[in-house]
């Protein structure tokens, strides 16, 4: 017997993987009665589906007695969670990403984020100190420390104490240069964030091709692989503006930046992060989240290229059957409460693409031999 799922779920997750011909796992049966179906979703894209699970999940702290703990979200590849990172933080809900690097923690990320704090609010000097020398702008750390101190005795802002460094000599002039000459360019990218109608995703691409962000990306990495996945996390950043651009009526850069602040977490660090995480909402690969549990699960992204992956998809039997285990064990993972869900469109370097939903999604339906019928009987999000 298995006492960790309901009957119901545990009923899908049988039936699913009833379909491998090599199966050697024994038919588990659960003591425990269902108290809400398993659920079968649809959405238009990925943003509205982690809108959806973001409301939901809002909804049921709020009045429905749960905590963020009781909740987690898995999903198959790495590159996933940004829409759901995004959504948590705008509803102020704590989470954390289990066994990766949350998508706000990548060096890239943190550094245009960085960009736009300092261009939203020129005060913010650490933000500024992070871009200073980001592309290298031949502004040394000696320098830099000089500037500060003088910024400190006085009061002033880090331009204002290097123009004063200046005059009284403790920078050459030559030195000066080029914090003035960035702290201009900021000012220019300020009034472009500010225009009316401007769009805030389109204005950070052209921000990223001045300052040539992205050769500072292949200069930092050496294999491929590692800068297509870095520059796949600054176009999932565009996204996230365009996102905030499309559902807010008056968007703002400020207004963004809050939105993706979650009350300062990424500034805490050590234990009290620890003690901050323990109650919070769990992201995670299936892979990450074998030999755990959480009383409700969402297992999203349910589409052909995703699970069952791409390279499963291209590959033998054995590899489907082996992501068809895979995506048991997502399912498993419930005890009380299972979403499945799946985006009719995802982007792709910016470009929405068609899907098709996993095959895994028939089979848990007894959908296996009519692929139209998943797509049309999951409720539309």
């Amino acid at each position: 017997d298995n006492y960790r799922c309901t009957d119901e779920i545990l009923s899908v997750a049988n039936r699913l993987v009833s379909f491998n011909q090599e199966r050697h796992r024994k038919v588990l049966r659960s003591t425990k009665r269902a108290t809400e179906p398993v659920r079968f979703e649809k959405f238009p894209d990925e943003t509205l589906e982690a809108e959806r699970i973001g409301l939901e999940i809002s909804y049921l702290i709020a009045k429905r007695d749960r905590q963020p703990s009781d909740f987690a979200i898995l999903f198959r590849t790495n590159e996933q969670p940004r829409p759901f990172e995004a959504e948590l933080r705008r509803r102020q809900i704590p989470y954390v990403v289990l066994g990766s690097q949350s998508f706000f923690d990548r060096k890239e990320i943190r550094d245009l984020l960085a960009y736009l704090r300092v261009i939203a609010r020129p005060d913010d000097e650490s933000a500024l100190l992070r871009i200073l020398n980001t592309p290298a702008r031949s502004i040394g750390a000696t320098s830099v420390e000089k500037v500060l101190k003088r910024a400190v005795v006085s009061g002033d802002t880090f331009f204002d104490a290097a123009r004063d460094a200046a005059s009284a000599g403790e920078i050459t002039e030559r030195i000066a240069k080029p914090m003035l000459t960035f702290e201009a360019q900021l000012g220019k990218w300020r009034g472009r964030f500010k225009q009316p109608g401007t769009s805030l995703g389109d204005t950070l691409r052209a921000l990223i091709d001045e300052i040539q962000y992205e050769r500072e990306v292949e200069k930092l990495y050496k294999e491929p692989a590692q800068v297509q996945t870095r520059l796949e996390s600054i176009t999932q950043l565009e996204d996230a503006l365009h996102d905030y651009t499309k559902r807010t009526a008056h968007p703002r850069l400020e207004h963004f930046l809050d939105e993706m602040a979650l009350n300062d977490r990424d500034e805490i660090g050590g234990d009290n992060k620890k003690e901050l995480e323990k109650n919070a909402v769990k992201l995670l690969t299936i892979h990450s989240a074998k030999g755990l549990e959480f009383p409700r699960v969402y297992l999203v992204g349910m589409e052909e290229g995703l699970l069952p992956h791409k390279r499963s998809v291209e590959g033998t039997r054995q590899d489907i059957e082996e992501e068809r285990r895979l995506a048991y064990v997502g399912v498993t993972r419930a005890q009380e409460s299972l979403t499945l869900t799946f985006a009719e469109t995802r982007r792709k370097w910016g470009k929405p693409r068609k899907t098709i939903p996993s095959r895994f999604l028939f089979e848990m339906r007894s959908d296996a031999e009519n692929e139209a019928a998943v797509a049309e009987n999951a409720e539309s999000g």
